[in-house]
Parts: C-alpha cells; structure tokens; sequence
C-alpha cells in the first residue's frame, strides 16, 4: 500500500504558506521594499522570506516548490500517461496497472529518461497506487468498467 505520512501530534507545526503568496512577497521585495516590510504586509516570517530571496538571488529562474514531497516524474509526463489512458478506455481496451507501468516505462525509454528512484527505468507497486491516487477518477476507467463498453461493442457486430 503506498505511504501515507502522518506527523507526529507532539511535534511543532509550521504553517505552510502558498506559492502565490510567496512569489508575491519576492515580487514585492524585487520592486525596493525591504524584506522585513515585505514580511509584515503579507504575514510570511522574516526568515523564510529571507531563504527565498536568497534562492531567487543565486538563482534568477527560481521556482517555489510545493509543500511535501515531489513527484518523481514531471505534471506533463503524469498528464500525458493520464490522457493515454483515458484514449485507452475510449477504444473499449482495459488497462491495469501493471500495464500502466509498464507503459511508463516504454515512455521514459523513448524520451530518454532514466529515473534512479525506479529499478530498470519502470515503476514500482507503491509508485502506481500514489499516482493512483493523484488521480482517483481514472479508477473509473480501468478494466472493471471498460468490460462492460466492451460488452456493448461487441453486442453491436454480433
């Protein structure tokens, strides 16, 4: 079953602040305020605006990730394996998971990426159950309900 992280309940809890604020709190430091100021108009720490200025400073192409861990592989991979699936499931073809990553794995092949984290380029058990549920409707089109398509389809020519 894929991990689920729960925090600890004794542990300090920080708040998690936005991207949108935070790259908003950077544009108004990049337009003269000071960080302090910038800090008290948007409600950000002091310090954690001061960690982000720094990255934009290094790097001007800087990027605020989201809060948690990141996705091995990048939002168009993920929606272009999504949107073959669906067409997948519009042809009447069930899919299942092993073949989804087996799919995966023929894409990373073609496109020429080699991922560390999966063992000879394709993904493991606990890899599609988080992808699964990333995107809990594509439940919907997996091989349970396309039988039914299928059967409809194939009443129509017989």
């Amino acid at each position: 079953m894929a991990r689920k992280y729960i925090p600890d309940p004794r542990s300090k809890r920080h708040r998690h602040h936005d991207q949108n604020e935070i790259q908003d709190a950077l544009t108004i430091i990049e337009q003269g305020s000071s960080i302090r100021s910038a800090a008290k108009s948007t409600g950000i720490p002091y310090n954690v605006l001061q960690k982000y200025n720094r990255k934009k400073q290094i790097n001007p192409d800087f990027k605020v990730k989201k809060i948690g861990g990141q996705t091995v592989l990048s939002k168009d991979i993920e929606m272009s394996i999504v949107s073959n699936i669906v067409k997948c499931s519009e042809w009447g073809y069930p899919i299942t998971e092993f073949e989804v990553r087996l799919f995966v794995k023929y894409h990373l092949s073609i496109v020429g990426c080699i991922v560390k984290s999966f063992k000879n380029n394709c993904p493991g058990v606990e890899w599609i159950k988080s992808f699964m549920n990333r995107y809990y409707y594509l439940t919907y089109y997996f091989s349970a309900h396309v039988s039914k398509y299928q059967k409809k389809q194939s009443s129509r020519y017989s």
